[in-house]
C-alpha cells in the first residue's frame, strides 16, 4: 500500500503585495543601516601628545608600562606558536595575529580603545621597554613573503 503523499501549494500564485513585502522589506532594513551609520558620531580622537608629566591618552607612564608589560609578557609564547611556520613572515604574521587577540581582550579589562592599546604597545617598543623578564622586544618587521602552497 502506497502511502499517499502530501499535495504541495507550490502551484498556488503569491499574491502581488507580498512579492512587493518580500522586495521592499530587505531593501528597508538596509536603507535604515545606512541612515543609521550616517547619523552615528564618529569615534573621539585620540590625545596622544605627552605632557609634561609623561601622561599620555590620559595615563600616566607607570600605568602605561604596566598594559605594555601585560602585552609583552607573552612575547616569547607567541614566537613558539609561530614556529609552526617555516617563513619568517607566516611567524610574524601568526605572533601578529596573537597580539591583536590580546589586544582585544584587554579593551575590556582597561576599558580602553583597541587604537590606545596598540599605541602603548607601539610606544614600549619605540621606547626600549623591558618586559617583565628584563628583556627588550624587537623593533622591526619581517619582509613581506606571500605564503606558497608547500607553506
Amino acid at each position: 500500500m502506497a502511502l499517499a503523499q502530501p499535495h504541495a501549494h507550490w502551484e498556488r500564485p503569491v499574491p502581488r503585495g507580498w512579492q512587493w513585502a518580500s522586495l521592499l522589506l530587505p531593501l528597508a532594513v538596509v536603507l535604515a543601516l545606512i541612515a543609521r551609520m550616517h547619523q552615528a558620531d564618529p569615534p573621539p580622537a585620540i590625545d596622544a601628545r605627552t605632557d609634561a608629566a609623561d601622561n599620555r591618552f590620559g595615563l600616566p607612564v607607570e600605568r602605561r608600562r604596566a598594559i605594555y608589560a601585560e602585552i609583552a609578557s607573552h612575547h616569547d609564547q607567541w614566537l613558539a606558536y609561530g614556529a609552526r611556520f617555516a617563513d619568517p613572515w607566516s611567524q610574524h604574521d601568526d605572533y601578529a595575529n596573537h597580539v591583536s587577540r590580546h589586544v582585544h581582550y584587554l579593551t575590556g579589562v582597561h576599558g580602553l580603545g583597541h587604537e590606545v592599546l596598540f599605541l602603548i604597545y607601539d610606544e614600549g617598543i619605540r621606547r626600549h621597554w623591558p618586559d617583565p623578564d628584563g628583556k627588550v622586544l624587537p623593533g622591526h618587521w619581517v619582509v613581506l613573503k606571500p605564503r606558497t602552497v608547500e607553506d
